[in-house]
């Protein structure tokens, strides 16, 4: 049998309403008047039997020919995908072969009420819509055949771990229905090469059909019983187009969290470090709840890049914590000491070239501090020095006692000791943020950095 023959069966099966018409076309003459062929077709008919399973069939076997002609929409949320299949059935029955010599007719149209028709139905399906011709073709070699334009909308289970780096695979059941093998055996058509067909298929913009293999699979629908049914299991392997995802959301995401990282380098007195890190964690919801919004709402496959983004959103919290303590270092002032164990760590040399700050000693000292004091304290009057100090106030020049010079000179130093103290604790609560901030911010950019490469890589490589 030729792979042509197949070709032929297909406009003959998409034009049987018309099939008299073809006859007259291709075979001119062969016959003369409607009741000849009529007469032809009963003679044909009288040979097997009409509305049973005939027992003549060649090697008792139904091929199936399944041909993938759109691939209409993908829901993953909902777990439903829609096709358009052509599907075509033939099997050949030797008692309606006829001379071709003595009839010149290559194929003539039989309406389906009178003829056997197996019963071949596609599982795995919420709906389907079926368009097909109220007549089957047999040709002359008694191969009798008809096809089906099937709109189908099946479940299928998607695992989006790999999300948008997936590929998906959707099954699709042909079955015996109430019939099983012990009446007939269902096989692929020998044209098929053990896949579907994708000769007349119209490529998506969302998927790429990578493969298309069926499996004959023998079922037992009901234990204990004799005769299992044979069933071709046809597989849509799907690889998504991740160009959109990409550019739309992993990007995006990737953005905003590497703009997370700026907050520590903003200084304190900016006053935007906070409002910049709740921005970004702001952003990053807004990026889950979109996801969300696409993938499906399963626990068992849950997408590498959502956690990704839980990923982003937990680190970001940290960095808003982060800013919120060192905002509230560099604000202490002079209220409280700087402990011990911090002096010694601003003050020793492995700060210095492990964050790239200043030593403590490099700033301002306090005796400059002092020198600056001391030229604040020369414009004040005795009585804004007396106020200062609290314990003692100085009376007017014009009138009364008037404090030894001893006593203004005690007050006036212990003024500008409270001052340097007060200076240096301000520094210091001040530097301590600024290494807290920085040690952050090496932290914070290696974390980024090794989440970003774990999870993309898994991504794209499927590890």
């Amino acid at each position: 049998m030729a792979c042509d023959k197949i070709v032929v069966i297909t406009l003959l099966v998409l034009l049987s309403s018309q099939v008299s018409i073809c006859v007259g076309l291709l075979y001119p003459g062969a016959f003369e008047t409607r009741a000849e062929e009529d007469v032809f077709i009963q003679r044909l008919l009288n040979q097997s039997t009409l509305f049973t399973n005939p027992k003549n069939m060649v090697n008792e076997t139904v091929y199936v020919y399944l041909d993938m002609h759109q691939l209409l929409n993908v829901d993953e949320k909902a777990g439903i995908i829609d096709v358009k299949f052509i599907v075509y059935v033939y099997y050949i029955l030797e008692s309606l072969s006829w001379n071709a010599t003595e009839t010149p007719v290559f194929f003539v149209s039989v309406p389906q009420s009178r003829l056997w028709v197996p019963d071949v139905t596609l599982s795995e399906m919420t709906e389907i819509k079926s368009q097909s011709s109220d007549n089957l073709i047999v040709l002359q070699d008694g191969m009798v055949s008809f096809a089906s334009i099937m709109y189908v909308k099946s479940a299928c289970s998607f695992d989006v771990t790999y999300f948008p780096y997936d590929t998906q695979v959707c099954k699709f059941t042909l079955r015996q229905f109430s019939t099983n093998r012990d009446m007939f055996d269902l096989e692929p058509s020998h044209y098929s090469e053990g896949r579907m067909s994708l000769d007349s298929y119209q490529s998506s913009d969302q998927w790429d059909l990578t493969e298309a293999p069926v499996a004959r699979k023998i079922t037992v629908m009901i234990p204990g019983e004799p005769y299992p049914h044979a069933a071709l299991e046809y597989s849509l392997k799907l690889r998504r187009m991740p160009e959109f995802f990409r550019k739309i959301i992993l990007v995006p995401a990737v953005i905003l969290l590497m703009v997370s990282i700026l907050a520590f380098a903003l200084p304190v007195e900016s006053g935007e470090k906070v409002s910049l890190a709740i921005t970004a964690l702001l952003s990053q919801t807004v990026n889950m709840l979109a996801l969300q919004e696409i993938l499906p709402a399963s626990s068992a496959n849950f997408p590498i890049f959502g956690n990704f983004v839980l990923f982003s959103i937990i680190v970001t919290t940290v960095s808003v914590l982060a800013t919120v303590l060192v905002i509230d270092i560099h604000m202490i002032g002079a209220e409280r000491e700087v402990p011990d164990l911090m002096v010694k760590f601003l003050t020793c040399d492995s700060r210095s070239w492990l964050l790239g700050l200043k030593k403590v000693e490099d700033v301002p000292s306090a005796s400059a501090i002092a020198d600056e004091t001391n030229r604040k304290i020369s414009t004040m009057t005795l009585h804004d020095i007396s106020e200062k100090g609290g314990a003692q106030r100085a009376k007017s020049p014009d009138g009364g006692d008037k404090e030894s010079s001893e006593s203004r000179l005690s007050l006036i130093e212990r003024h500008l000791e409270e001052t340097r103290r007060e200076e240096r604790t301000k520094m210091l609560w001040q530097k301590l943020a600024l290494t807290i901030d920085r040690l952050f911010l090496i932290v914070y950019s290696a974390v980024v950095m090794f989440g970003c490469v774990y999870y993309f890589c898994r991504m794209a490589y499927q590890l």
